[in-house]
């Protein structure tokens, strides 16, 4: 299952390149998911990327040939294709509903990245290729009960002692938690310093003794999120990203991974105005101006996130990297929220009305959309972001830098521990 090697200049032609990686999607997707796509049939379509089984051996076909990760080094796991090439794929990849996986999504997308740019070679070797291949999964442990948007605060500890860091805490809203291998984990290893020095990474064994992974059901009726309780949780200083102290600075780049991640379509350019107005077509609603207008602006919003997307900003500048991030995350948390609603109102009483256990998909889409708005971030911290590092306005008053964590007043819930 080799993937097409780029050319010598390390390039092909657009067109060129994004023919080769049809051809192979072509040769490599699983028939019944092939026909389905090629035919157009979008129920088929979402019923084989929504079967585990089904998606996670596509993953991994796609990791053998190193396209899991496209930009990853080829000793890796990757196919060392450019950022470019990496966009051609993706969009050719959304064209038949076979995007990375949401269970890996954490792993490729936040895990992997992290490692690469922090981690030594020992740390790259032992968890890279496992990424690349779809042999882990992994979450993101990070939010708290009391350090959600304000995550800085964050109260798990880490402590040396024995030998190991000991780890003791909870997290929460933890997505795919109770199956995943491996987290990534923000603890505090220093509370006497300001809340954004006293913080340190590590990679945590969710199987190690001490982690207990509850779930939380949701709007929809899914247990997609767990809340996780660390209980003297023992992590070896070679799962440690970075120094101790710097966790801050690598969240910065994993929580900007993760954001672009979540705005980066995932299926073709317009789909979700192409589909919805076959929809409207179906139900003879074509003729409604105000619903066709509706969807064409659809359209034009999709098109103008797909722009954004490919404006990378230029040179070192990772503020302007997180600021671009928060930017393309808003408009795509508000892009698939309207569409959500313009899905939902099509379906009429129908929406409104279901025989028991059998949701529509429209009324599914609809309320897990409320979710965008605080995964990867909420959308009021996007717009402080935006704020405060494009139009250069002053920052929100807030607790002075410089005070010690452990000095600053916290509901009791959190404690100092």
């Amino acid at each position: 299952m080799t993937a097409p090697a780029p050319a010598a200049d390390g390039q092909l032609a657009d067109a060129q390149f994004e023919e080769q990686m049809r051809a192979w999607v072509i040769a490599n997707l699983p028939t019944g998911w092939r026909q389905a796509a090629l035919c157009g049939d979008e129920p088929a379509v979402a019923a084989m990327a929504a079967d585990d089984a089904v998606s996670t051996a596509w993953f991994r076909s796609l990791g053998e040939a190193g396209l899991g990760t496209p930009t990853w080094p080829a000793c890796y796991g990757g196919a060392s294709l450019t950022s470019a090439q990496a966009d051609v794929l993706a969009e050719v990849l959304g064209s038949f509903g076979a995007s990375v996986p949401e269970k890996f999504f954490t792993a490729v997308t936040h895990a992997g990245p992290t490692i690469l740019a922090h981690g030594d070679e020992d740390m790259k070797a032992a968890f890279l290729p496992a990424i690349a291949a779809g042999r882990q999964v992994w979450c993101q442990l990070f939010s708290e009960p009391d350090a959600g948007s304000d995550l800085a605060s964050l109260s798990t500890r880490a402590v040396w002692r024995d030998g190991f860091w000991r780890v003791t805490g909870q997290k929460v809203w933890t997505s795919y938690g109770r199956i995943a291998d491996y987290g990534i984990l923000l603890a505090r290893t220093d509370p006497d310093v300001p809340k954004h020095d006293g913080l340190t990474y590590f990679l945590l064994d969710m199987h190690a003794p001490g982690v207990t992974a509850r779930p939380i059901r949701q709007i929809t009726g899914a247990t997609d999120f767990d809340q996780v309780f660390l209980d003297d949780v023992p992590v070896p200083d070679s799962c440690r990203v970075g120094h101790v102290g710097a966790g801050w600075r690598i969240a910065l780049g994993t929580l900007t991974a993760e954001r672009d991640g979540l705005s980066r379509p995932r299926r073709q350019a317009g789909a979700l105005s192409g589909h919805l107005a076959r929809r409207a077509a179906r139900q003879g609603r074509w003729d409604d101006g105000q619903l066709r207008a509706t969807i064409v602006e659809l359209w034009i919003r999709e098109r103008s996130i797909e722009l954004l997307a490919m404006a990378r900003p230029g040179g070192p500048d990772a503020s302007a990297a997180r600021s671009r991030s928060s930017v393309a995350h808003l408009a795509h948390v508000e892009l698939e929220q309207t569409a959500a609603e313009i899905g939902h109102s099509l379906d009429g009483m129908q929406g409104a009305f279901w025989a028991a256990g059998v949701q529509p998909q429209s009324v599914h889409d609809l309320l897990y959309s409320r979710c965008l708005s605080i995964a990867g971030g909420t959308s009021e911290i996007q717009r402080n972001i935006i704020a405060e590092r494009i139009l250069g306005l002053p920052k929100d008053a807030g607790v002075p830098r410089g005070v010690p964590w452990s000095r600053v007043r916290r509901s009791r819930a959190s404690g100092t521990r």
